[in-house]
């Protein structure tokens, strides 16, 4: 039956003449496509007459997967987790949405609405992605990981307080990545269930000029905790006559952890420089220096210029191989305070060419030096494995090898607890100039060498009686240089006492006065006669911890 205003009497039992004549329902927000949280607020046109609207959200366009159906009052509505089907909240994927009249089969439907949830702390990028779409989600996920972190970045509205995260699936990304505080970024994982391993998902960022990664003043020790770089290898750009980076920190206090790192090849090349941060934490890394090239070519696996607190541990660090004969390559260059701890340091790594130093420190810094295996690697003119220059430096517990193991040009070095073995016709402790005297030089073992201490340039000390002296040694006080070893007590240690000529834990025929022969290491005065290597050195290159009796050297007992 038809009635005078052209309404069936299906229409009139079914409701649907209440909205005769009207457009359908418009969708306002959020826009089609848009990236919303988890919690989007829903927003569309109102109808004359109707007050009740269903909502439905739906993993599938066909709508086959409703996760959530709602009669709601109004024109919008806000998504509570608790309305939802089958989750406990969005997920970070895209959904589809329509809104239709409570009851109405077909009048006024709107058309379906397409939004894409971002997760709330985690941003995604995966450099094999192939949608034109890119939310930054786990299913539509950025193909850049600077893009990652310009959205996480605008979801916090630029306030470093708030932490987000960028989760980078493995794959090459050919980007220069601008570091932002309070964003931190992991790589290693897998792009489909998003599962993370570094060794099997090998994240790369390279340099597609000179720089992979820069951080800047913005990123201050505030925010050295929560910009954290993990599980990426990083590879510097290769540029002549021009320096090449790694990671470069402008006065950006970060914390990188568990990185490979390369420092390309420009005339001159870092794997991690760090110049005016007031914080820096390099943790658990392999850094190599790259291959600088060209006229006085210089490669530094980590080089910092000035920095108020920083530390280097457990990294195994090298200065790579820069070319020509007037090259230098340096494990790390300090100068500025920092701590070096439990690390493994090589200057060159093969090529015997120019210089070579594992340690170089200079004026400015204030340099802590404990546990460390130290090699200064091959080397045609100078091969040192530490090179003290200024600033000052304590160095215990370390076993360290080179031309010369260390170098002084100036006085006030403490050096205790060490193991220093020269190679090539050269010196456990050399004294540059007659002003270079260590302050404190006490329990090291010596071997090997022309001679097992130069004093002053001009006298060689080539006996453990010579060692004990301190107008040999230190021209100081009373007890500032004591209980040193050397030949012949220690006979032939380079060729027993090690496990291997490359592998320089002690072994069970490694004598007692090595093997029990240190200072205490609980105590936390550094270099005082009979007291202390140098402030709680608690535990050994592999982290075992030193108890009493404590050894000398990077390794406790065997």
């Amino acid at each position: 039956m038809i009635d005078c205003n052209m309404q069936s009497s299906s229409d009139i039992l079914s409701g649907e003449f209440l909205t005769a004549g009207q457009n359908a329902i418009g969708l306002i927000s959020p826009s089609d496509d848009a990236t919303t949280t988890a919690n989007p607020v829903l927003v569309w046109t109102a109808k004359s007459g109707i007050n009740k609207y269903t909502i439905e959200i739906s993993t599938k366009s066909d709508f086959s997967h409703l996760i959530l159906s709602k009669e709601v009052s109004g024109s919008s509505y806000s998504l509570v987790n608790s309305d939802l089907a089958g989750i406990s909240e969005l997920d970070t994927a895209q959904y589809y949405w329509r809104v239709s009249v409570v009851r109405l089969q077909r009048n006024l439907m709107s058309k379906i609405g397409t939004l894409n949830v971002s997760p709330k702390n985690v941003v995604y990028v995966d450099s094999n992605v192939i949608s034109t779409y890119q939310f930054g989600n786990k299913s539509t996920p950025f193909k850049k990981i600077q893009q990652a972190i310009d959205l996480a970045d605008t979801q916090r509205n630029g306030d470093p307080s708030v932490k987000k995260t960028v989760f980078v699936a493995k794959g090459n990304y050919a980007e220069i990545v601008t570091l932002k505080p309070g964003i931190s970024l992991y790589g290693g994982y897998e792009s489909t269930g998003w599962s993370r391993s570094i060794s099997q998902n090998v994240t790369t960022i390279s340099a597609p000029f000179d720089t992979a990664i820069i951080g800047r003043t913005d990123i201050t020790s505030a925010y050295r905790d929560t910009t954290v770089v993990d599980g990426f290898t990083i590879n510097a750009g290769t540029i002549t006559f021009q320096a090449t980076y790694g990671v470069r920190l402008l006065g950006a206090s970060t914390t990188l952890t568990n990185n490979t790192i390369d420092g390309g090849a420009g005339n001159l090349s870092y794997g991690v420089y760090n110049d005016g941060a007031s914080s820096v934490v390099i943790t658990n890394n392999t850094i190599s220096g790259g291959a600088a090239t060209g006229s006085g070519a210089f490669a530094h696996g980590i080089y910092t210029t000035s920095t108020l607190s920083g530390l280097i541990k457990n990294n195994v660090i090298n200065g790579g191989n820069p070319a020509g004969v007037t090259s230098q390559a340096f494990g790390i260059s300090v100068r500025a305070p920092v701590i070096i701890l439990a690390n493994t340091i090589t200057g060159r790594i093969s090529a015997a060419v120019g210089s070579s130093f594992g340690i170089n420190i200079t004026t400015g810094a204030a340099a802590t030096v404990i546990s460390n295996v130290i090699d200064s690697g091959p080397a045609s003119i100078n091969a040192y494995g530490i090179s003290y220059n200024g600033g000052s430096a304590t160095i215990t517990n370390n076993t360290i090898k080179g031309l010369s193991s260390i170098v002084t040009s100036v006085a006030g070095l403490v050096v205790t607890n060490n193991i220093l073995f020269a190679t090539g016709g050269s010196y456990g402790l050399w004294e540059s100039n007659a002003t270079a005297s260590p302050a404190s030089f006490q329990n090291n073992l010596l071997f090997d060498g022309t001679a097992l201490y130069r004093d002053q340039n001009t006298f060689d000390r080539l006996t453990e009686g010579l060692l004990i002296l301190e107008a040999n040694t230190t021209q100081g006080a009373a007890g500032s240089s004591s209980g040193n070893l050397g030949p012949p007590t220690i006979a032939n240690f380079a060729a027993v006492n090690f496990i291997s000529a490359t592998d320089w834990h002690l072994t069970a025929a490694t004598p007692a006065a090595v093997r029990t022969g240190g200072k205490d290491t609980s105590q936390n005065t550094c270099g005082a006669a009979g007291t202390s290597s140098c402030g709680d050195v608690t535990q050994d290159r592999d982290g075992k911890p030193r108890t009493a009796p404590y050894s000398i050297g990077a390794y406790e007992q065997d």
